[in-house]
């Protein structure tokens, strides 16, 4: 038997030790006060052994929930993904289904005329030519994406009614 880590021989040289220093009369007092002294240090040690398994528990179970929580986030982001795709994939599947040329329309508004203008990727917009044609305009680029307003320029020039002096026209 063990206590406190001595063996028998050990608590009886104590016990004599103690017999001798304290005498018979103090020895059972002062073996009541070792004895509470005793008890009083394995309850505080219980108690904080208590406070920190429970401490472990609740710390435990709040990392069980949040793992959940993750663990329910990322299926509802998966499911969330996989239908995204699913409906991505069947409206590119769509058109290709249906793929059809298109017939040529006629202008939403019949008595505004409309009008051509040949895109070509040169650098600066061409004068009207002298036998009539359309000017070529440049086709808009990341460099110059406002090269597409003259074509609007020239739009203008042709639907813009004529004005004759006098008339009160602005």
């Amino acid at each position: 038997m063990n206590f406190f880590g001595m063996g028998p021989m050990e608590i009886a040289v104590i016990l004599v030790i103690a017999l001798i220093i304290f005498g018979p009369g103090k020895l059972p007092e002062i073996g009541a006060a070792i004895g509470r002294s005793i008890r009083d240090f394995r309850a505080a040690t219980r108690e904080l052994t208590s406070e920190f398994e429970e401490t472990i528990r609740e710390v435990e179970t709040t990392a069980t929930e949040v793992k959940g929580t993750a663990r329910e986030v990322g299926e509802t982001t998966r499911t969330a993904l996989v239908e995204a795709q699913s409906v991505t994939r069947s409206a590119l599947a769509e058109p290709k289904a249906d793929q059809a040329p298109a017939p040529a329309t006629a202008p939403a508004n019949p008595g505004v005329p409309t009008v051509a203008v040949d895109y070509t990727p040169e650098d600066s917009v061409r004068p009207e030519a002298s036998n009539g044609q359309r000017p070529i305009v440049k086709a808009p680029t990341k460099d110059d994406p406002l090269a597409d307003l003259a074509a609007f320029g020239t739009l203008l020039d042709e639907t813009a009614p004529s004005r004759k002096p006098g008339t009160g026209s602005n």
